[in-house]
């Protein structure tokens, strides 16, 4: 079986979602967001491990290349290092900067890798959406963030103050990811290529 990046990077996120795991009890964890933060954060560690191992089994014919992977990579870490690191005494999740929560940053930026992932998919599929191409990435991408969201509303409803926020909080979280995917589709080149051209014609797997 031919090694692809793929492999590697479920290899590496399996083994950092190891260690989370292994030191979540530690002080430092404790101290960036107390019990609660604790906890909500150890959950998605799981659910972002499940979704990593079920997208490598699926996605594994696809020859991605490492600027996804990496993107991926990024926006997993952003989303971690964001609950966690504390900054005068608070969350990065919980500053405000210029008026705006830095975690719609974190949404804005993570919809946008995702844009450009999936549009790299179709890429490699081979897929041709002619004029609907930019305005579906868009709304498959809300819908991953939807996805996110109902993740949130069932950590917010098994663990007490968990910090995860309110129907405001849901909103301003979709319209971020809207905001990032548009930018991604509109203000980014995209390369499309067709089926010929790529890998997977005839059913080109590992």
């Amino acid at each position: 079986m031919q090694l692809r990046g793929l492999d590697i990077f479920a290899a590496a996120a399996t083994l950092m979602f190891l260690v989370f795991a292994a030191v979540m009890h530690h002080d430092m964890w404790v101290d960036a967001g107390g019990p609660a933060s604790r906890a909500e954060f150890f959950m998605y560690a799981c659910l972002a491990a499940i979704a990593i191992w079920v997208g490598w089994l699926y996605l594994r014919q696809y020859p991605l290349p490492a600027w996804a992977l990496v993107a991926v990579a990024a926006a997993l870490a952003l989303h971690f290092v964001a609950g966690f690191v504390s900054l005068d005494g608070r969350r990065l999740y919980d500053h405000v900067i210029f008026g705006i929560r830095f975690d719609k940053f974190v949404h804005f930026v993570n919809a946008a890798i995702t844009a450009r992932v999936v549009a790299e998919l179709v890429r490699l599929d081979g897929g041709s959406l002619g004029r609907l191409y930019r305005p579906l990435i868009v709304l498959v991408v809300l819908g991953v963030g939807s996805g996110v969201e109902m993740i949130e509303y069932s950590v917010a409803r098994l663990i007490p103050d968990a910090g995860v926020g309110f129907y405001h909080n849901t909103m301003q979280d979709l319209i971020a990811n809207l905001c990032g995917a548009t930018a991604a589709m509109f203000f980014l080149p995209i390369g499309r290529r067709s089926p010929e051209s790529s890998g997977l014609k005839g059913g080109g797997g590992a």
